[in-house]
Protein backbone atom coordinates (compact mmCIF):
# COMPACT_ATOMS: atom_id res chain seq x y z
CA UNK A 1 0.00 0.00 0.00
CA UNK A 2 1.25 3.65 -0.39
CA UNK A 3 1.62 5.77 1.68
CA UNK A 4 1.06 9.82 1.95
CA UNK A 5 3.12 11.79 4.68
CA UNK A 6 3.00 15.22 5.85
CA UNK A 7 5.13 17.69 7.16
CA UNK A 8 5.15 21.32 8.62
CA UNK A 9 8.11 23.35 8.87
CA UNK A 10 7.31 26.53 10.79
CA UNK A 11 9.67 29.49 10.50
CA UNK A 12 12.15 32.00 11.68
CA UNK A 13 11.69 33.09 15.87
CA UNK A 14 11.09 28.93 16.90
CA UNK A 15 7.03 29.58 16.15
CA UNK A 16 6.40 25.68 16.57
CA UNK A 17 4.09 26.39 19.57
CA UNK A 18 2.19 28.78 17.11
CA UNK A 19 1.12 26.43 14.96
CA UNK A 20 0.80 23.52 17.60
CA UNK A 21 -1.97 25.80 19.05
CA UNK A 22 -3.54 25.97 15.48
CA UNK A 23 -3.33 22.37 14.53
CA UNK A 24 -4.81 21.69 18.08
CA UNK A 25 -8.47 23.35 17.13
CA UNK A 26 -8.62 21.30 14.28
CA UNK A 27 -9.46 17.73 13.91
CA UNK A 28 -5.54 16.06 14.02
CA UNK A 29 -6.07 14.11 10.24
CA UNK A 30 -6.75 16.71 8.65
CA UNK A 31 -3.84 17.96 5.82
CA UNK A 32 -2.52 22.12 6.34
CA UNK A 33 -3.90 23.31 2.96
CA UNK A 34 -7.43 21.91 4.24
CA UNK A 35 -7.01 23.89 7.61
CA UNK A 36 -6.40 27.07 5.90
CA UNK A 37 -8.97 26.47 3.42
CA UNK A 38 -11.67 26.07 5.92
CA UNK A 39 -10.36 28.76 8.67
CA UNK A 40 -11.26 31.17 5.61
CA UNK A 41 -14.48 29.91 4.61
CA UNK A 42 -13.52 28.58 1.65
CA UNK A 43 -13.31 24.64 0.00
CA UNK A 44 -10.50 22.67 -0.56
CA UNK A 45 -8.73 23.04 -4.73
CA UNK A 46 -7.10 19.83 -4.45
CA UNK A 47 -7.78 16.69 -2.67
CA UNK A 48 -4.90 14.14 -2.69
CA UNK A 49 -7.84 11.49 -1.66
CA UNK A 50 -6.49 10.19 1.80
CA UNK A 51 -6.30 11.71 5.44
CA UNK A 52 -3.15 11.49 7.55
CA UNK A 53 -1.52 13.68 9.89
CA UNK A 54 0.33 16.40 9.74
CA UNK A 55 4.10 16.61 11.26
CA UNK A 56 5.10 19.74 12.89
CA UNK A 57 9.06 19.62 12.48
CA UNK A 58 10.48 21.43 15.58
CA UNK A 59 13.72 23.16 14.79
CA UNK A 60 16.31 25.57 16.03
CA UNK A 61 15.37 28.59 13.61
CA UNK A 62 16.76 31.80 15.33
CA UNK A 63 15.25 33.12 18.21
CA UNK A 64 14.70 36.92 19.65
CA UNK A 65 14.45 37.34 23.37
CA UNK A 66 10.78 37.55 24.45
CA UNK A 67 11.29 40.30 26.57
CA UNK A 68 8.67 42.65 26.70
CA UNK A 69 11.48 46.10 26.28
CA UNK A 70 11.80 44.06 22.34
CA UNK A 71 8.47 43.51 21.87
CA UNK A 72 7.77 47.20 22.47
CA UNK A 73 10.63 48.19 20.68
CA UNK A 74 10.22 46.40 17.75
CA UNK A 75 6.25 47.30 17.64
CA UNK A 76 7.36 51.06 18.08
CA UNK A 77 10.16 50.74 15.31
CA UNK A 78 9.84 48.36 12.89
CA UNK A 79 13.13 48.79 11.20
CA UNK A 80 14.46 47.52 14.28
CA UNK A 81 14.10 44.51 12.85
CA UNK A 82 17.86 45.08 11.40
CA UNK A 83 19.83 44.49 14.52
CA UNK A 84 18.91 41.06 14.74
CA UNK A 85 19.85 40.27 10.93
CA UNK A 86 23.04 38.05 11.85
CA UNK A 87 20.24 35.85 14.04
CA UNK A 88 18.03 35.86 10.56
CA UNK A 89 21.13 35.26 8.48
CA UNK A 90 22.43 31.75 10.83
CA UNK A 91 18.75 30.71 10.92
CA UNK A 92 18.73 30.28 7.29
CA UNK A 93 21.80 28.74 6.86
CA UNK A 94 19.99 25.82 9.02
CA UNK A 95 16.97 26.11 7.17
CA UNK A 96 19.40 24.55 4.53
CA UNK A 97 20.48 21.48 6.75
CA UNK A 98 17.35 20.85 8.17
CA UNK A 99 16.21 20.50 4.61
CA UNK A 100 19.25 18.40 3.94
CA UNK A 101 18.52 16.08 6.39
CA UNK A 102 14.91 15.77 6.55
CA UNK A 103 15.76 14.17 2.33
CA UNK A 104 18.46 11.95 3.48
CA UNK A 105 15.44 10.57 6.44
CA UNK A 106 12.75 10.72 3.41
CA UNK A 107 14.73 8.90 1.04
CA UNK A 108 15.85 6.31 3.56
CA UNK A 109 11.96 5.72 4.78
CA UNK A 110 9.69 6.17 1.29
CA UNK A 111 9.39 4.71 -1.92
CA UNK A 112 8.82 5.27 -5.62
CA UNK A 113 4.95 6.15 -5.52
CA UNK A 114 4.82 7.36 -2.09
CA UNK A 115 3.60 10.88 -1.59
CA UNK A 116 5.19 13.34 0.45
CA UNK A 117 3.06 16.69 1.63
CA UNK A 118 5.74 19.61 1.95
CA UNK A 119 3.78 22.60 3.92
CA UNK A 120 5.66 25.89 5.31
CA UNK A 121 5.59 29.07 6.19
CA UNK A 122 8.25 31.81 6.29
CA UNK A 123 12.33 30.74 6.62
CA UNK A 124 10.48 26.74 6.65
CA UNK A 125 10.27 27.09 2.82
CA UNK A 126 14.12 27.49 2.30
CA UNK A 127 13.78 24.12 4.18
CA UNK A 128 11.10 23.00 1.73
CA UNK A 129 12.94 23.53 -0.86
CA UNK A 130 16.14 21.90 -0.18
CA UNK A 131 14.15 18.87 0.25
CA UNK A 132 12.19 19.27 -2.94
CA UNK A 133 15.73 19.18 -4.36
CA UNK A 134 17.26 16.34 -2.79
CA UNK A 135 14.26 13.80 -2.64
CA UNK A 136 14.05 10.22 -4.92
CA UNK A 137 12.78 11.64 -8.29
CA UNK A 138 10.28 8.62 -7.71
CA UNK A 139 8.65 10.02 -4.76
CA UNK A 140 5.86 12.19 -5.36
CA UNK A 141 5.83 15.51 -3.96
CA UNK A 142 3.02 18.14 -3.10
CA UNK A 143 4.03 21.41 -2.32
CA UNK A 144 2.02 24.31 0.03
CA UNK A 145 3.70 27.59 1.15
CA UNK A 146 2.92 30.76 2.84
CA UNK A 147 4.91 33.53 3.16
CA UNK A 148 7.85 32.08 1.66
CA UNK A 149 11.46 33.57 2.18
CA UNK A 150 13.31 31.59 0.13
CA UNK A 151 14.17 33.02 -3.43
CA UNK A 152 11.30 32.49 -6.33
CA UNK A 153 14.19 31.54 -8.53
CA UNK A 154 15.55 29.31 -7.15
CA UNK A 155 11.75 27.54 -6.27
CA UNK A 156 10.83 27.76 -10.33
CA UNK A 157 13.62 26.27 -11.26
CA UNK A 158 14.05 23.27 -8.83
CA UNK A 159 9.64 22.79 -10.00
CA UNK A 160 10.74 23.16 -13.79
CA UNK A 161 13.50 20.47 -13.23
CA UNK A 162 11.74 17.71 -10.80
CA UNK A 163 8.97 15.72 -12.57
CA UNK A 164 8.13 14.33 -9.03
CA UNK A 165 6.58 17.51 -7.96
CA UNK A 166 2.74 17.28 -8.70
CA UNK A 167 1.21 20.06 -7.13
CA UNK A 168 2.74 23.70 -6.10
CA UNK A 169 0.20 26.15 -3.92
CA UNK A 170 1.88 29.70 -3.22
CA UNK A 171 0.33 31.85 -0.67
CA UNK A 172 2.14 35.63 -1.09
CA UNK A 173 1.19 39.03 -0.44
CA UNK A 174 2.93 42.29 -1.41
CA UNK A 175 1.94 43.97 2.03
CA UNK A 176 4.46 41.55 3.23
CA UNK A 177 6.49 44.29 5.98
CA UNK A 178 8.87 41.54 6.50
CA UNK A 179 10.10 40.14 3.49
CA UNK A 180 9.98 43.75 2.05
CA UNK A 181 12.76 44.43 4.85
CA UNK A 182 14.27 41.20 3.64
CA UNK A 183 14.27 42.14 0.14
CA UNK A 184 15.84 45.41 1.03
CA UNK A 185 18.71 43.53 2.89
CA UNK A 186 19.01 41.31 -0.39
CA UNK A 187 18.67 43.54 -2.85
CA UNK A 188 18.67 40.75 -5.37
CA UNK A 189 16.22 38.26 -3.23
CA UNK A 190 12.59 37.97 -4.59
CA UNK A 191 11.00 36.37 -1.66
CA UNK A 192 8.33 33.36 -3.08
CA UNK A 193 5.99 35.25 -0.01
CA UNK A 194 5.76 38.69 -1.93
CA UNK A 195 5.61 37.39 -5.40
CA UNK A 196 3.55 34.64 -7.99
CA UNK A 197 5.79 31.44 -8.97
CA UNK A 198 5.98 30.99 -12.56
CA UNK A 199 7.11 28.35 -13.74
CA UNK A 200 6.64 26.66 -17.50
CA UNK A 201 4.38 23.83 -15.77
CA UNK A 202 1.05 24.15 -15.05
CA UNK A 203 0.61 22.45 -11.65
CA UNK A 204 1.01 26.04 -9.95
CA UNK A 205 -1.46 27.74 -8.43
CA UNK A 206 -0.61 31.38 -6.85
CA UNK A 207 -3.08 33.21 -4.25
CA UNK A 208 -2.39 36.44 -3.52
CA UNK A 209 -3.55 37.23 0.25
CA UNK A 210 -2.76 40.92 0.78
CA UNK A 211 -1.94 39.88 4.41
CA UNK A 212 0.65 40.44 7.07
CA UNK A 213 3.61 37.95 7.42
CA UNK A 214 2.12 37.07 11.05
CA UNK A 215 -1.61 37.04 9.41
CA UNK A 216 -1.60 34.00 8.30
Amino acid sequence: MKRTKSYFIHGFNEDKQNWDNLFSHWEPYKTLPQIMAEKRGQTVKYDTGAEFPTEIIEWKSGKIENSLFNFIDLCLNKEKIFDYWDIWDTANKDAIELGARMARHINKFYTTGEKIILSAHSLGSVAVLEIAKNLNPEINIYLFMMGGSASVHDYNHTIDNHKNIKLVNNIYSTKDFELNVLKRQHPTLHPIGTTALSPNRIIVTNFEASIAHSDY
